[in-house]
């Protein structure tokens, strides 16, 4: 409930049936049609629920590809970014897309151009012939932004914006040209506001055996003063700063992001003072046991 943030009702459709999804990679919500559409990765399938999680039908990706982002577009269609990457490193050239909701049918296809294939995603194979694979975790390829899009092909030195009517505008443009670097530089954008571009520029190496690797760094594009830095934002309800993390992927055109806050930890500041405004006011209801909280950051108005 939006008024009292209390749980309305579970679903959980998750199981091995027709009618059921295996791996839930995310959820797009049409309130205007009162419809749920589930993105099932593995099956690389849709499942569309009813707002009570009542099946209504279900519909396969587009044939050979994998979606791993998709977004609410408009009444009738999807954007769908295709993740698809095989065991020897090779991914589909075009990969955004425009599907009905009816049938999942392409509507139209988005071509991005660029001189050369470039993998996000790193594919080695060991002694033993096992292929192991790693991916960025902070690349959103398709970004709601205000009443539009923004479309980010790691392949192009062109990030894009794209409009409700599929207009494709040139929104920034990086140099040196990815292709030009070894290892590859990446420039991902996350939230976009009327003034400000948050970005991670990050470097396309993985160590396996660490288990560690793409390294970047945070970056944020001042549109008034023309230049570059390196940005740190707080909660203004924490009195001694508490860092929002700018590089999750925007909600839709109206969030431009929402914060996972731990009840335990929110008790704990309480209590030794740190909460000031609405935060506190939520937290003094508080126990370590409750749920947690979930903070939505929105555009000025």
């Amino acid at each position: 409930d939006r008024a009292t943030g209390k749980g309305l009702r579970k679903i959980n459709r998750k199981g091995q049936g027709g009618e059921e999804y295996t791996y839930a990679l995310g959820v797009v919500l049409d309130e205007d049609r009162g419809e749920m559409f589930v993105n099932d990765h593995s099956a690389r399938k849709i499942l569309v629920y009813d707002l009570e999680g009542n099946f209504k039908r279900s519909f396969r990706h587009k044939e050979g590809a994998t979606y791993a982002n998709v977004c609410n577009f408009d009444r009738g269609n999807l954007i769908c970014y295709d993740g698809h990457v095989s065991n020897d490193g090779e991914a589909n050239e075009q990969l955004f897309m425009i599907a009905s909701k009816e049938d999942g049918s392409i509507t139209k296809d988005i071509l991005i151009p660029f001189e050369k294939k470039i993998l996000t995603d790193i594919i080695v194979k060991d002694g033993n012939g096992m292929t192991w694979g790693a991916s960025p975790s902070n690349h959103y390829p398709v970004i709601p932004c205000f009443d539009g899009f923004i479309l980010t092909e790691a392949s192009s030195d062109t990030i894009y914006t794209y409009s409700l009517d599929c207009v494709m505008t040139p929104f920034i443009v990086r140099t040196p040209p990815a292709r030009s670097m070894d290892p590859v530089v990446f420039l991902f954008p996350s939230i976009i506001t009327g003034r400000y571009y948050f970005m991670s520029a990050l470097k396309r190496e993985y160590d396996f055996d660490k288990n560690e690797g793409f390294p970047d760094v945070d970056l944020m594009y001042d549109r008034e003063e023309k230049a570059i830095y390196k940005p740190t934002v707080y909660n203004d309800d924490y009195t001694g700063g508490q860092e929002i993390d700018m590089k999750t992927r925007p909600v839709s055109g109206e969030i431009v992001t929402r914060q996972l806050l731990q009840s335990d930890r929110l008790v704990e500041d309480f209590k030794a003072g740190k909460l000031k405004g609405r935060l506190a006011e939520i937290a003094a209801g508080l126990d370590e046991e409750s749920n947690p909280v979930i903070m939505l950051v929105k555009h000025k108005k």
